[in-house]
């Protein structure tokens, strides 16, 4: 396994030295198993992975079978809308804005499941928005 591994490497410049594909780890090795575990510690990325996993457990799960898109929108070059019909005939709309700066969006009215919502009728920069409406 191990031979098969270095000689895959082989193909990348990365290890097309010999001696660098030596030093990659035996897949099957036990100690190879328990350094590839990631060593995660309650922070702010865990946090809101376990917030994000939960709302999607608990509120858009339910709603999912059967959805379809509603269309979506380029809210500027840098953020877009999107939206979809749900089983039970309500709207789920996404926001989400990969520029520093706010970009304008049309008012959502409904409940804000994520985010910061909109301040005066603009998503805020590098954020992120779910709202659950009719």
């Amino acid at each position: 396994m191990t031979a098969g591994r270095r000689q895959e490497f082989s193909r990348f410049a990365a290890f097309r030295d010999p001696g660098r594909r030596e030093a990659i780890p035996d897949p099957n090795a036990a100690a190879t198993f328990q350094a590839s575990i990631p060593q995660v510690t309650e922070n702010d990325w865990t946090a809101l992975y376990t917030d994000c996993l939960r709302l999607r457990r608990t509120r858009l799960l339910p709603l999912m079978e059967g959805c379809v898109s509603a269309g979506a929108t380029a809210l500027s070059p840098h953020a877009v809308r999107a939206a979809w019909r749900m089983n039970d005939g309500s709207l789920l709309t996404v926001a989400t804005n990969f520029a520093a700066a706010p970009a304008p969006c049309e008012t959502v009215e409904g409940e804000l499941l994520y985010g910061p919502g909109l301040e005066n009728g603009m998503l805020p920069g590098l954020a992120t928005s779910l709202w659950r409406h009719a």
